[in-house]
């Protein structure tokens, strides 16, 4: 049976979905009632990110139920309901869970590109999806991390709140991180943060490097190749 042909742009699906999401997320986290509505958006990153992965049953099947399992648990951080003795661990299970899922999507999507046997201009996609998915896998580690040990962070001098902002600015901690860029205005404030953004920070840039770079040569080599083939 062939395949839709959606399918074939199935990263680049994903990516629309993942830069929306970033971007609504600016607008939608100061409200109550939007922040919970963008919550319900993710569920179509989630799905996305699900079908991205469709050709394994397998992980499809891990994915969707990760995936399920994390959001279930993170409800009472969505509803904003206080955290105590039963809903802290409930949340902090939810969180790395979530970020189970999006580990789960990152080595299924390289799996792919790697195995691939062209590289295309969706493959290219699949490996910015890659970069930003690695944002999002730090961001809820250092959600996870944040709430186990409260005070893992420093935002403006002062321990990072937990309200309907403080995901938000662990996103932006884990993309500037990510990217080196680090403005300051967010730090990791114990040694375990700390190693954590060591370690993001590192992995940014091999990926960059060496994974990313070498799949655009090998696409631009590819595209010359045929070029040249076509014009004898």
């Amino acid at each position: 049976m062939k395949p839709h042909p959606l399918f074939s742009r199935r990263y680049l699906v994903l990516l629309v979905f993942i830069v929306l999401s970033m971007i609504l997320s600016a607008f939608f986290h100061k409200h109550y009632s939007l922040s919970v509505a963008f919550s319900f958006f993710w569920l179509g990153v989630m799905a996305a990110s699900l079908w991205s992965v469709a050709g394994s049953r397998f992980i499809l099947a891990l994915g969707i139920m990760m995936g399920m399992l994390g959001y279930g648990c993170s409800l009472p951080g969505i509803l904003r309901i206080p955290l105590g003795v039963w809903t802290l661990p409930l949340v902090i299970l939810g969180v790395a869970c979530l970020a189970v899922f999006v580990g789960i999507i990152i080595a299924s999507i390289l799996w792919h590109i790697l195995h691939g046997t062209h590289v295309t201009l969706d493959t290219i996609l699949g490996g910015v999806c890659i970069y930003f998915l690695l944002g999002f896998l730090w961001a809820f580690l250092y959600d996870a991390a944040d709430l186990a040990v409260m005070g893992g962070f420093l935002c403006n001098g002062s321990p990072l709140a937990r309200d309907m902002e403080s995901y938000g600015i662990l996103l932006h901690f884990s993309f500037m991180t990510l990217t080196t860029v680090g403005y300051g205005d967010v730090v990791p404030a114990n040694s375990v943060t700390r190693t954590m953004a060591d370690l993001e920070a590192v992995l940014g840039q091999i990926y960059l490097v060496i994974f990313l770079g070498r799949l655009v040569g090998l696409h631009l080599t590819a595209s010359t190749t045929l070029s040249d083939q076509r014009s004898r």
